[in-house]
């Protein structure tokens, strides 16, 4: 039998620097909350300092300090230098000339959602160069699963399809136009930003890459591409919310569209296990969650500004109802599950291992964070 013993001093050191970086992810999903208060305050017409509130808030914690064994003036400090600096995050904001004036839901009107367009266009321009560092490179764990997983769908799923012509909607900087480069002699790819079609253009020349052409293009407005064309159309890593003129696009996708063509969308999944959670303290180890009330993405780029861009998360049965009789749904499922709760810096080699596991299991729940649709065209 091993004998118990007590955790060295290089054993607890990464240990601690753990907590710490918890303590910050922590700090910095509170102040995302204290801008969401910001925005209710300036609907409303509240003040930024509510003097009664902030003493209740401290009493309360001065209570739960007891509860875990911590010196309650100590825990109250550490809450006052917590609500200074979120005071001073909402007066920042509302001193933002440039920041479009909040709105509740029901005003969320097509003003509001160019707005939203707009914000999506200044996203991508500030890190269009980054973008195959955070989302390949250097991705999470569950977002690096799930683009396995999509790749994986796509090779079971159209392997059969004749490969002629794919069509990437939403392609960002290429990252599924260049798998797709592998099968289809020619691939179009699409993106309403012009600076990540740029980015995009120069990957494909490092690549040398001649069967992809990359275009700006707003596909709300239509594919530039005639009738019964295309043998495949992707619509990959929940791109498919992103746009609130949905059924327009799958109509779109359905003109062009071989008969016997396929189609694979994927979008935020709104019963996904993440939404069943009122408030998740720490950062997830997916690149996006939605805002449900706002039908909004909130995207934040290393300690900068957040920016909200338009995303609906749906059910399987709204996406299921998306879809016109001249399709069959060949699948549809949901991933990951589990591992796109947990913080990246929470998982090991052999945490990873566990948590693919379990989430491949689960891929027929309806509890994923992506829904992952594939569809094809009967006539």
């Amino acid at each position: 039998m091993d004998m118990p013993r007590s955790l060295t001093l290089s054993e607890l050191g990464p240990l601690i620097a753990q907590v710490d970086e918890m303590l910050l992810a922590v700090l910095e999903r509170r102040f995302s909350l204290v801008r969401q208060v910001a925005e209710s305050k300036e609907i409303d017409a509240v003040k930024i300092v509510r003097l009664s509130t902030e003493s209740d808030r401290v009493n309360k914690i001065m209570e739960l300090a007891e509860k875990y064994g911590i010196n309650a003036n100590f825990a109250a400090s550490l809450l006052y230098f917590i609500i200074d600096e979120s005071c001073k995050i909402q007066l920042q904001q509302l001193q933002d000339e440039t920041r479009p004036k909040p709105k509740r839901s029901e005003e969320m009107d097509d003003a509001w959602y160019a707005a939203k367009k707009q914000t999506l266009l200044e996203l991508t321009a500030a890190f269009a160069l980054n973008y195959d560092e955070r989302y390949h490179d250097k991705a999470g764990f569950a977002l690096r699963s799930y683009q396995a997983y999509e790749q994986k769908c796509l090779l079971e799923s159209f392997n059969h399809l004749p490969n002629q012509l794919a069509v990437d909607l939403g392609c960002a900087t290429g990252l599924m136009s260049f798998f797709l480069a592998k099968r289809f002699k020619q691939v179009k790819a699409y993106d309403l930003s012009p600076t990540m079609i740029e980015v995009a253009q120069m990957n494909a020349e490092d690549r040398k890459n001649h069967n992809i052409s990359f275009e700006v293009v707003d596909f709300e407005n239509g594919i530039p591409l005639k009738d019964e064309s295309v043998s495949l159309v992707v619509c990959n890593l929940g791109t498919a919310s992103d746009f609130r003129d949905i059924k327009g696009v799958i109509r779109e996708i359905e003109r062009v569209l071989q008969p016997h063509g396929g189609a694979f969308l994927s979008f935020y999944n709104s019963e996904a296990l993440i939404y069943d959670f009122p408030f998740i303290p720490w950062p997830v180890s997916l690149n996006a969650v939605i805002n449900r009330p706002k039908n909004c993405l909130e995207v934040k780029l290393n300690g900068a500004r957040s920016y909200l861009v338009y995303a609906r998360a749906y059910s399987q049965d709204e996406v299921t109802d998306l879809f016109s009789p001249k399709f069959v749904i060949s699948r549809i499922n949901t991933f990951p599950t589990v591992s796109g709760l947990l913080p990246e810096y929470t998982l090991n080699d052999q945490l990873k291992a566990h948590m693919g596991k379990i989430d491949t299991s689960l891929e027929n729940s309806p509890y994923g964070s992506y829904i992952t649709v594939l569809v094809t065209k009967t006539f």
